[in-house]
């Protein structure tokens, strides 16, 4: 049983370690927008086309893989009005403010940002479970610079589904033996390994 909880304990620490790392990096800038190290470039400019923003936000290509599009389409959900108005001879010219971006995605980091846990002085660099926001939902599309904390709710969530979120077991193809949809709570979670504890003698 402790080396199950020991390799669960290894995987968390990689899978978080990306989101620890851009934490670790907001905390040095805290009036920046963190970008990885070949989109620097961009923090210089005024104006960025929708390919620009869709690279700035998201870490991989867009299901349709339209950058473009999918660039346009973040700024209109966020209110980020275009700078120059739209060229249909020029579809990805320049037209919004790196500023705008920037402001958007400072303001999705958790408000009390460093401080994950006010009570023990713990930051979101330290914790052992952080994540990149819909790093559990890859279909919608990992942010860069944007960091969560799962809680219960959230983990609840891709083990269970929601109306518009498939479950994990769902995005890898796991079903019962029946063909019915798999599901299971973190309450089950806990009784089970409780259980497994239990029968290894702890």
């Amino acid at each position: 049983m402790a080396s199950v909880a020991g390799e669960a304990v290894s995987k968390l620490r990689t899978i978080s370690t990306p989101a620890r790392e851009v934490a670790r990096w907001y905390e040095q800038h805290p009036d920046a927008m963190y970008l990885p190290v070949e989109l620097e470039v961009l923090r210089g400019q005024k104006l960025i086309s929708s390919d620009q923003v869709s690279a700035i936000v998201f870490t991989g290509p867009p299901p349709n893989s339209n950058h473009t599009q999918r660039g346009a389409g973040w700024c209109r959900k966020h209110g980020i009005e275009e700078h120059i108005p739209y060229d249909p001879q020029q579809k990805n010219a320049p037209r919004f403010l790196f500023a705008d971006i920037e402001r958007v995605i400072i303001s999705m980091l958790p408000a009390n940002f460093p401080l994950a846990d006010q009570k023990n002085n713990l930051k979101y660099s330290e914790v052992l479970c952080l994540t990149r926001l819909n790093e559990l939902a890859e279909a919608w599309g990992t942010y860069r610079g944007v960091i969560v904390l799962p809680d219960t709710g959230y983990i609840q969530n891709q083990l269970s589904g929601t109306r518009t979120t498939h479950s994990i077991f769902d995005r890898f193809g796991c079903c019962e033996l029946d063909g019915s949809p798999m599901q299971i709570t973190t309450h089950q979670f806990r009784h089970f390994l409780n259980t497994v504890a239990q029968m290894g003698g702890l």
